[in-house]
């Protein structure tokens, strides 16, 4: 799941998303550039949230010491283990740079 930031995408209130589809980065000819061409899908768009609540799906969770120590490690192991190899060794950093 990454934060998209971007004017477009921030008049649309698309702010959450993750890479659906193919990722592409053919070298430019003439340059030392590459065109990067991929996909993203909304993770949970705003007006989702708002019908969640709307509904009283969404409840409130309360976290005790013992059960963040547990939940935090084993999502976070889960997230690396779907990322590619272009998304852990270049987006990821970037992503964690930038906060």
């Amino acid at each position: 799941k990454y934060r998209v930031a971007h004017e477009v995408a921030r008049a649309v209130n698309f702010r959450e998303a993750t890479f659906s589809g193919m990722l592409d980065a053919p070298p430019q000819d003439g340059k030392m550039a590459w065109l990067v061409t991929f996909t993203l899908a909304e993770h949970v768009s705003v007006q989702e949230k708002r019908e969640a609540r709307a509904t009283g799906k969404t409840t409130a969770k309360k976290q005790t010491a013992s059960s963040t120590g547990q939940s935090g490690g084993q999502s976070a192991g889960e997230d690396e283990e779907k990322l590619t190899w272009f998304e852990r060794r270049v987006l990821k950093p970037v992503n964690d740079a930038l906060g």
